[in-house]
């Protein structure tokens, strides 16, 4: 079955309004949406729980880390192991200071890094 452009364009367009409020939700918070997919998952990685804990200001986390790692993501860094160790270094060492447990860093670098390559 072959959907027509007026049903093609009524499915995919719960999709544009999520897009949407995602932008809108991100600049809110002063955020571009780069910076916004990691606070998101810097905060679900983590958990309220251990935020409060710590006292982790995961905005300021995000986009400290952004800035550190956009200045690295030069042409084809997905395909360079090197430049991926720099970025999983810059990462850890910006953990270290927020995330003492080493199981829950390791595991919170490797997503990071994952989403940096969709994102970067």
């Amino acid at each position: 079955m072959r959907l027509t452009d007026a049903e093609f364009i009524e499915a995919i367009n719960p999709l544009i309004l999520e897009m949407k409020s995602l932008r809108n939700t991100a600049s809110a918070m002063g955020m571009n949406e780069t910076e916004y997919a990691f606070y998101e998952k810097l905060g679900k990685t983590l958990g309220l729980t251990i935020q409060n804990e710590l006292n982790i200001d995961v905005k300021n986390l995000a986009i400290s880390l952004i800035e550190e790692l956009d200045g690295m993501a030069i042409i084809d860094w997905k395909f360079k192991d090197d430049v991926q160790r720099k970025m999983r270094s810059k990462i850890k060492i910006a953990l270290i200071r927020s995330i003492p447990d080493r199981d829950l860093r390791e595991k919170t670098t490797t997503e990071l890094v994952e989403l940096a390559k969709s994102h970067l």
